[in-house]
């Protein structure tokens, strides 16, 4: 009996077993992560659904209510960008028009559940380890700063959830040959990242960071970058024209002037905290 033909077919059945279970092993992690998600997801549903309302939530429905027959900006007030009440409106007709509060907290149930698993799949494209991933989402979604901000109907969430598609569409162009196109979707979401709020105008600069100081001489540096910011500009053109119709003097109040008076209200009263965009990032 040829002893080493013997030794490489018993190593080649331990290989294939240890292969077999590696591969076992990762159905369970997988299925432990879903798992996992899952739970992330039902928490932040029933989070959202038990919440008390909010004096916030007002300006969101009724905004989705008075757009059918009023001219956002110019006929009332809406202090940020518009896309918001148009989402609101459209779930809405969809679920009743008796149930404005019910249907305005499924659509934040909706948009918590797809930002929970939208960020699982950036930061596992990022760092490849799925737990790793897991675990920063668990520790973010149950963060008193997060559960603050998913719990009423605001348009916090949903711009991050754009935010968090063009960034995965960035990675994908980075190691994909589709590049232009994903790169047009990088910035289309960005684009309408802006138009749920204004705080995002900040992002297409990022768009523009080079990956390494020779791609400031590359054409085809600069021709996917013109291709981001058309996808940008696309994406945020519904909200300029909405912006354009009800004027632009009220449009800057609403968007911008309102803010800044505010801002010096609170600071009159002796509020120090958060009261420009520099201290609202630091604190």
């Amino acid at each position: 009996v040829d002893r080493s033909g013997v030794t490489i077919h018993c190593l080649q059945k331990g290989l294939f077993e240890l292969m077999r279970y590696l591969k076992n092993l990762r159905y369970v992690t997988s299925a432990c992560v879903i798992f996992i998600l899952v739970i992330i997801s039902i928490h932040s549903f029933t989070y959202i659904m038990t919440k008390p309302i909010d004096h916030d939530e007002n300006m969101y429905l009724a905004a989705s209510v008075l757009i059918e027959d009023s001219i956002i900006y110019k006929d009332f007030a809406y202090l940020q960008t518009p896309y918001m009440p148009y989402v609101l409106y459209f779930m809405r007709t969809i679920i009743g028009e008796d149930h404005l509060f019910f249907s305005g907290r499924i659509t934040k149930v909706i948009i918590v559940t797809l930002s929970i698993f939208l960020l699982f799949l950036l930061l596992k494209l990022l760092s490849g380890d799925p737990l790793f991933s897991l675990a920063m989402v668990s520790s973010l979604f149950f963060h008193e700063v997060i559960l603050t901000t998913i719990g009423s109907i605001r348009n916090y969430n949903l711009p991050i959830t754009f935010i968090v598609l063009s960034l995965i569409m960035m990675v994908k162009m980075k190691d994909s040959s589709k590049r232009l196109p994903y790169g047009f979707l990088s910035g289309l979401f960005v684009g309408m990242a802006i138009g749920f709020k204004l705080t995002f105008a900040i992002f297409p600069v990022v768009l523009l960071v080079p990956g390494k100081p020779g791609d400031l001489r590359s054409k085809d540096y600069w021709h996917e970058k013109s291709i981001q910011i058309l996808g940008t500009i696309l994406g945020f053109l519904p909200a300029a024209i909405i912006l354009l119709r009800a004027g632009i003097q009220k449009a800057v109040f609403n968007n911008i002037t309102y803010h800044l008076l505010n801002s010096e209200r609170f600071k009159s009263l002796g509020h120090k905290r958060g009261m420009t965009l520099t201290t609202k990032w630091v604190d």
